[in-house]
C-alpha cells in the first residue's frame, strides 16, 4: 500500500506476533441462595478453528470452553457470547 497513511493500513492475514487479547472475561451469577447459576464468558474469536476441508460436526472452541466452566461450576449454565469485536479467526487453526 503506498500514500500519506499507509503506515495506518489494515492488513489482513495470520500474524502470529501481533497484538491479541488472550484474555477470557467471565462473570459468575449466584442464585439468591449463593450457589453459581450461570457464568457469561466473552471471547472475540470467530467460532471457525476447523477448516473448510473438514466436514466433522463440531460446537467448536466455545462448546470446549462452556464445558470447562460448568465442570467446574456443577449447576451453573456457561453462557458463551462473541460480543462486538468477534471479527478474528482463531490461529492455529486445525485442518
Amino acid at each position: 500500500m503506498n500514500g500519506p497513511n499507509s503506515h495506518r493500513a489494515c492488513h489482513l492475514g495470520v500474524n502470529p506476533r501481533g497484538l491479541v487479547d488472550r484474555s477470557v472475561p467471565v462473570l459468575r451469577v449466584d442464585s439468591p441462595e449463593g450457589e453459581a447459576a450461570c457464568g457469561p464468558l466473552r471471547l472475540p474469536c470467530h467460532n471457525t478453528t476447523l477448516t473448510q476441508t473438514n466436514y466433522s460436526l463440531c460446537g467448536d472452541y466455545r462448546v470446549y470452553a462452556q464445558a470447562y466452566v460448568q465442570e467446574r461450576q456443577p449447576g451453573a449454565q456457561a453462557m458463551f457470547m462473541i460480543g462486538l469485536r468477534g471479527d478474528a479467526n482463531p490461529y492455529p487453526r486445525v485442518p
